[in-house]
């Protein structure tokens, strides 16, 4: 039942954003949510025998952010980065995500040692995708979001093998107006 509720407000949230309602802001602890994130996707991640680790920065702020929003974005990197480790048998499955204070902003990393891919222009665009029965449309909904939040996403490849994906927000997100864009 509870499942069930937390995605209706999901899609609650998702059918917002693209209806350009402004995102419900609330004052949003992000290392909490992270935590969250990993409680959700646990069996997931055991499922997939992978090592998840953590690094939360004590200095970050709360920022002001649609809480739901955000935690789609997470779920959904999370996501990414299991699907990309599970093709991984020569070497530990390991999925590090990590939140810091950088200047004026929050920012998060999800980082995997999976296989990578090529295509770093394409990645945020509507209806690309890498994976055989992807839609395409999963990193294209975190760039609207995040973007409407007044922040910023992007990815790059790990040094010896993966990919990081991180996004920023503004600690004064509030400040931020949304147009619908």
């Amino acid at each position: 039942m509870r499942d069930g509720n937390a995605a209706a407000d999901v899609l609650g949230h998702i059918r917002a954003l693209f209806k350009h309602t402004a995102p419900e802001m609330v004052d949003l602890d992000i290392n909490k949510l992270i935590l969250q994130v990993c409680t959700l996707m646990a069996d997931d991640i055991q499922r997939n025998a992978v090592s998840l680790e953590t690094t939360l920065a004590e200095d970050v702020p709360k920022i002001r952010a649609d809480a739901v929003q955000i935690q789609q974005v997470l779920v959904n990197l999370v996501r990414n980065a299991i699907e990309a480790l599970a093709a991984t048998t020569e070497r530990p499955k390991l999925l590090l995500i990590r939140s810091r204070r950088d200047g004026e902003g929050v920012v998060i990393d999800v980082e995997d040692h999976g296989t990578g891919f090529a295509d770093f222009e394409k990645i945020f665009e509507p209806f690309f995708t890498t994976k055989q029965s992807g839609m395409g449309v999963g990193l294209a909904i975190c760039r609207t979001i995040i973007e409407a939040h007044a922040g910023h996403i992007w990815a790059v490849r790990n040094e010896i093998r993966g990919v990081t994906f991180s996004f920023s927000l503004p600690i004064e997100s509030s400040n931020a107006t949304w147009d619908g864009r």
